[in-house]
């Protein structure tokens, strides 16, 4: 029986493409499929976003700045208290941030790293802000700044999560 959901495998391809901050390769027919699942514009709920965090790779940059200014222009109407929904935001910047910086957006990155930096101080996204200051340390060509966060990550245990990251 044949059904006319994506299947895992889909699924997981679209997943990956995220973690490596690219745009999946899937045909138009999947792609529209899994993305009718997500919520609609202005409708950023935690399984929102959650979704957004996982298959950004669906969309393609213009896409993508379309719901992210639509997330940044609703901001007050997501609930930043919910640690939950906080991460999840948190990590649809981060993704974001990495797929500009890919693109070489430089303006666009650095508008998202303030985003992120100004997010609520909360422990649950230290590691998502460490990031954005990654980032910026990479942009500004600080090696000392890019040492000493990666020495962070390492004694923290996010040797395996520093791969991902572009080098200075």
């Amino acid at each position: 029986m044949q059904t006319d959901e994506p299947g895992f495998e889909v699924e997981l391809t679209a997943i990956i493409a995220t973690l490596l901050n690219k745009k999946a390769h899937l045909s138009d027919a999947a792609r529209r499929k899994i993305k009718s699942n997500f919520g609609r514009l202005g409708q950023w709920d935690e399984t929102t976003l959650w979704n957004m965090a996982s298959f950004m790779s669906l969309y393609d940059t213009n896409e993508l700045k379309i719901l992210i200014t639509d997330i940044w222009e609703n901001r007050d109407s997501i609930n930043l208290n919910n640690s939950s929904t906080l991460v999840a935001l948190a990590n649809v910047m981060m993704n974001y941030l990495g797929r500009l910086y890919q693109e070489k957006a430089l303006g666009a990155v650095l508008e998202t790293i303030h985003f992120i930096k100004d997010l609520p101080t909360n422990p649950v996204i230290m590691f998502q802000k460490l990031v954005a200051i990654y980032y910026l340390a990479l942009i500004n060509h600080d090696q000392k700044r890019l040492n000493l966060i990666i020495q962070v990550l390492q004694k923290n245990g996010y040797d395996n999560y520093l791969v991902w990251l572009p080098k200075g």
